[in-house]
């Protein structure tokens, strides 16, 4: 399943730690950009601060 991460208030720390894919971070704050979680990709999720988001989901195929 794929995931898209909408944040509403606030701002959280978006890592990919999957060995198959170069290291990255995004930090991901309110009216930016969406953190894209692919399916079976090892990932964290870090809260930095008072936040409000949420995870909208996906069939493999339907994004």
């Amino acid at each position: 399943m794929w995931g898209l991460i909408h944040v509403d208030q606030g701002e959280l720390l978006y890592r990919i730690t999957d060995a198959r894919r170069p290291a990255s971070e995004q930090q991901l704050a309110a009216g930016g950009d969406l953190g894209v979680v692919q399916p079976t990709i090892a990932h964290l999720v870090e809260i930095t601060g008072p936040v409000r988001f949420w995870v909208e989901f996906f069939k493999a195929g339907s994004l």
